[in-house]
């Protein structure tokens, strides 16, 4: 064999050949790798050598290195010196909590790391700029966000406003708020949302995680009470959100999140015309009261004093019902199931139990579709009262209800007292030909316990309705099997599994009292680069803007 050359002068040993170009290599140790196949190669050129590196390699790296700290020294002290808009130095770290040399977030909520730099990309570094015109301008969802900033027609206030060709000007820096433009929940504020989001179907989707959220319940909800013969009223258009649980779909090329349309829950109110409304009637934008956040987007509808809070991970989905009117806004539950059982204020609940005579003490029935008494199917029969009416239930707490398609169990909890009753389609004892009704199963509020001594304004006064899923295999017969199937896969117990599924209503229950509005997320790195003995940890901090569902004032 060729002996290894100590600096890998590569030639030609025959005289007739043609001569090659020579790489003089670095001092290298006579390393020896071996093949899979059991070959031997010399010299570390092979697998499981050492990588030879070449004088051009160390003399390139070795620029680039001297090249990158000149450019992060003299962007250092230009930022330095730059005047920022607030006063003082650019960069400098607000010490106000105590914890001198941490810089916060401009709500003073989570630690945040300095800026780079503050220096106007346009005007002060001559970087070109674009302004956004059209479709690609943000979309009249924004609301106050673009009139804060001027004209919402005008490009150049969207782009910060003040200054030639969207510049962002000292004197717009302080009070200019960017809007997001690619946010996991982009879907909810498109234009084609802001047009009509009743009507987009799959364009107002958007996954939390655990659900997928719409912005577009059905638009042809029953209405009730029905006439003395039966005659069903004009369908009504509903405004609030639609919940889904998902299945994970997967092949060779993609993933998908798939639902059933029919079996979504939708949670809002029910709106109409009026000679005053010249927007969709399920028209919202986002409201101006909350902070633009990464991790959701607060909502608020055009016609009806409504609000929610669209936040990734939440288990619960959060409407806030206003005074209207001088009257709270009633809620209303629809879905594309027909029930099973519903509870309401049960201190005791027994998710896989399909004997609903042990539910008698806290059972509620609903009315049927054509508000007479009607024969079911013993195997599919929904609770619907004997004389075929709806009747009220008072509910303090939380109504508990398991839909028969899907075998989903949801629960609905109410930050007031209120009074209820519900209207249920059911499966006839002999089934004849006909429509399949999208909506199967609605639940109103009828009534609130008011507080007479409020305003329309005063937020301490709201109806707060959260809904969460409870168990998504409540007796594992449901055309959808997939759940039942993933948690059977998975090996060991989850929250919807007997022994565990009344604790978790418990953590529910226990958690129904707070939710969410506007998350930060802010990193906190140890002081002094950990050089006084202090463990070197970075702390990733969350603030998820806790409210509590009975005083907004309250500090939680």
């Amino acid at each position: 064999m060729a002996p290894h050359p100590q600096y890998g002068s590569i030639s030609n040993e025959g005289e007739n050949e043609e001569p090659q170009a020579s790489v003089e290599l670095l001092p290298v140790s006579h390393t020896h790798g071996r093949h899979e196949d059991g070959a031997t190669n010399q010299g570390g050129q092979g697998p499981g050598s050492k990588v030879i590196w070449t004088r051009h390699h160390c003399i390139s790296y070795t620029i680039a290195a001297v090249v990158c700290l000149f450019s992060a020294h003299y962007w250092h002290d230009r930022a330095e010196s730059f005047d920022g808009p607030h006063g003082g130095k650019a960069g400098t770290t607000d010490d106000s909590n105590g914890d001198a040399g941490v810089a916060v977030h401009s709500t003073g909520r989570v630690p945040m790391p300095p800026p780079l730099s503050k220096l106007d990309p346009f005007s002060e570094l001559g970087f070109r700029s674009t302004t956004r015109t059209g479709l690609a301008s943000p979309s009249a969802v924004w609301g106050d966000f673009l009139n804060s900033h001027g004209d919402a027609s005008d490009a150049e206030n969207l782009d910060g406003g003040g200054g030639e060709m969207g510049r962002i000007s000292k004197d717009h820096q302080s009070g200019f708020t960017a809007l997001p433009t690619n946010e996991w929940y982009m879907n909810l504020v498109s234009h084609r949302a802001a047009a009509d989001p009743s009507s987009d179907g799959e364009v107002a989707h958007v996954y939390t995680i655990p659900y997928v959220l719409s912005m577009s319940p059905p638009t042809n909800v029953p209405a009730f009470p029905i006439d003395d013969n039966g005659n069903k009223k004009k369908t009504e258009t509903m405004a609030g959100i639609e919940l889904f649980l998902p299945v994970l779909k997967t092949s060779s090329t993609n993933m998908q999140m798939v639902f059933d349309k029919n079996n979504g829950v939708s949670l809002g109110t029910m709106v109409s015309q009026t000679e005053t409304t010249s927007e969709p009637l399920t028209g919202y934008q986002v409201d101006s009261n909350e902070k633009i956040s990464q991790l959701g987007v607060s909502l608020a509808w055009n016609n009806v004093n409504m609000k929610t809070h669209v936040v990734r991970g939440m288990p619960y989905g959060t409407v806030r019902f206003g005074k209207q009117d001088g009257k709270t806004v009633l809620p209303s539950i629809v879905s594309g199931n027909r029930p099973v059982s519903i509870l309401v204020d049960s201190d005791v609940v027994k998710p896989n139990s399909t004997d609903s005579n042990s539910y008698d003490k806290n059972q509620m029935f609903c009315g049927s579709f054509t508000n007479k008494p009607i024969e079911q199917d013993p195997k599919h029969a929904a609770p619907i009262s004997s004389d075929g009416k709806a009747h009220s239930y008072n509910v303090q707490r939380e109504v508990v209800f398991h839909l028969a398609q899907s075998d989903f169990t949801w629960v609905a909890f109410f930050s007031k007292p209120v009074r209820v009753k519900c209207h249920s389609d059911a499966y006839p004892l002999v089934s004849v030909p006909g429509e399949i009704q999208g909506v199967q199963f609605r639940l109103d509020v009828v009534e609130v316990d008011e507080d007479v001594n409020s305003s329309e304004n005063d937020d301490d006064n709201e109806l707060v309705v959260r809904m969460a899923l409870f168990n998504e295999c409540t007796t594992g017969k449901s055309i959808i099997k997939e759940h039942c199937d993933h948690l059977a896969s998975l090996g060991y117990e989850t929250i919807s599994s007997k022994d565990k599924s009344e604790a978790y209503l418990k953590v529910l229950r226990k958690g129904a009292d707070l939710y969410p509005k506007s998350p930060l997320v802010g990193t906190k790195f140890p002081e002094n680069d950990g050089r006084d003995g202090d463990e070197r940890v970075t702390n990733v901090v969350f603030d998820w803007d806790v409210t509590s569902i009975y005083s907004k004032n309250e500090e939680v």
